[in-house]
């Protein structure tokens, strides 16, 4: 069974990207080839079967042009869920 993360953070990471690679005009393959990736990984990554890290996320972000800072604050605009990592502060 596919990884799928469906948090909202993780949802809006996909928007983006596609929306990214769209403006740019460019196919999954195109991506892929200026990465050093296969379509198969972009394709992952836009499906939330695979997790975007930060190396590939800079990969990426200079393939596309991304501007890093307006990503990453679109990002934290969707609150974080829940975590029993992050205990409630007192």
């Amino acid at each position: 069974m596919p990884y799928l993360r469906r948090s909202p953070r993780a949802v809006r990471i996909r928007e983006l990207l596609l929306e990214y690679r769209l403006k740019a005009g460019l196919t999954q393959a195109e991506v892929a080839s200026l990465i050093g990736r296969t379509q198969d990984f972009v394709s992952r990554l836009e499906n939330g079967e695979r997790r975007l890290t930060v190396e590939d996320f800079l990969d990426i972000a200079s393939a596309l042009n991304i501007d890093r800072e307006h990503f990453l604050t679109d990002l934290q605009k969707i609150p974080a869920p829940p975590s029993d990592l992050n205990p409630p502060k007192r």
